[in-house]
């Protein structure tokens, strides 16, 4: 809440108070002075204004209170667009687009939403192409002081976004140390037995998720420079986790069934041993999906240019749609958008049919502001694959930016 003060000589003071300012909000406080001595104070408490006079955007402030009230999948504080008026959840996908976050506005394509962040530009370039999220930075929602969804008529100011935009900011320190803590766990031990496995006489796996953090703020020099920090983490053992006395017995002399517990190892969190079980495969059998697998691992751990070296090896020893098509997509990921250009040119020729080298092709020329090939490749995406809605939401970027 804030206040505001207006004095002129020759008449009374008068002081509003219980003013609200939420993030981009034009507030317009008007003062009638009456004549009088100065040291006369009058007094007046702001009411919430019924309608809003200063914008004529369109949109709903969500504060940090209903933030952290409400029960979010993931603490993704983007799943609470989908209360605004006007939006709704966007179009299912392959690649857990919903598990993120992903919503349209007004019927919009989700793609052309504009995420913002402390009024800085939020959203990704690839727009999600392999990670499910199209903005870049998600805090923790305990970080999150508010956020404002804007539908329609929103200002120029946000650029030329198709969808809505959505602007968060973070919290600040106050005048006084503040913090909290929290824990969230699930367990199989508080979880009922899935019907399926109860008729088949089957027993529920293990499955342990902790989800946990702190936040603290304060003053480094009050009433002008706050302090504020947060962390969040999440540790989670799998109900399909490896049990280590069955891994043992397999059979590893068998390449299908050692490639199958490296995937395991993979898929479960257990990267040392993933890596370990591969790196004696391809001492073996030097094959193209060893060599994929592989890049999966490196991509795990974070090393980046490891893991697109495993992809090249294994899309020179086979060149299969797959295998560009990893090998592509993940140069994308990464920024490489030259090199990413050059996979798919050589890929599309090669299967004319494939909708998704296409996409690539359109994606990678979009990357590099080549608009005019974009939109012809991804046109011809769009013939051969009607359904194809990463096609489609591209080619709506195209026309934000020729608009």
């Amino acid at each position: 809440m804030y206040s505001v003060e207006a004095e002129k000589e020759g008449f009374k003071k008068q002081r509003r108070t219980g003013l609200q300012l939420n993030i981009q909000q034009q507030l317009v406080a008007d003062f009638t002075l009456t004549v009088g001595e100065v040291g006369v104070e009058i007094e007046v408490t702001a009411a919430a204004p019924i309608l809003q006079t200063e914008s004529g955007s369109v949109g709903q402030v969500v504060g940090s209170q209903t933030v952290n009230d409400l029960l979010l999948n993931g603490r993704n504080y983007t799943f609470l667009a989908r209360l605004v008026p006007g939006a709704t959840v966007g179009q299912p996908e392959g690649r857990g687009l919903n598990a993120n976050g992903w919503f349209t506005a007004n019927g919009t394509r989700p793609a052309q939403n504009n995420y913002m962040l402390d009024g800085i530009d939020n959203n990704t370039n690839d727009v999600d192409f392999l990670s499910g999220a199209a903005y870049v930075v998600k805090p923790p929602i305990d970080a999150i002081g508010e956020f404002k969804l804007q539908t329609n008529s929103f200002s120029a100011e946000f650029g030329r976004p198709g969808g809505a935009v959505l602007n968060a900011t973070l919290k600040s320190g106050t005048n006084e140390i503040h913090g909290s803590a929290w824990e969230f766990l699930r367990n199989d031990k508080l979880d009922a037995t899935d019907f399926f496995l109860n008729r088949a006489g089957q027993k529920k796996g293990a499955f342990k998720q902790n989800q946990f953090g702190a936040t603290a703020g304060g003053p480094v020099i009050k009433n002008k420079t706050f302090w504020f920090v947060d962390y969040e983490g999440t540790r989670i053992i799998p109900a399909n986790r490896l049990d280590a006395k069955a891994a043992r017995q397999i059979d590893l002399s068998n390449y299908e069934n050692a490639y199958d517990l490296a995937l395991a190892y993979l898929q479960t969190g257990a990267i040392a041993k993933s890596r370990e079980v591969i790196s004696a495969l391809l001492d073996r059998k030097d094959r193209a999906e060893l060599h994929n697998l592989s890049g999966d691992v490196e991509e795990a751990e974070g090393h980046v240019q490891d893991a697109v070296k495993q992809y090249e090896i294994a899309a020179r020893m086979d060149p299969t749609e797959k295998n560009l098509f990893d090998l592509g997509s993940h140069l994308l990921l990464h920024r490489g958008f030259e090199p990413a250009l050059k996979v798919f040119a050589f890929a599309t020729p090669r299967d004319p049919q494939s909708a998704k080298l296409r996409v690539g092709l359109g994606i990678a020329h979009y990357s590099l502001g080549q608009y005019d090939d974009a939109v012809e490749t991804l046109c011809q995406a769009v013939d051969l694959d009607p359904k194809d809605t990463k096609a489609l939401d591209f080619l709506g970027k195209m026309y934000d930016v020729s608009t």
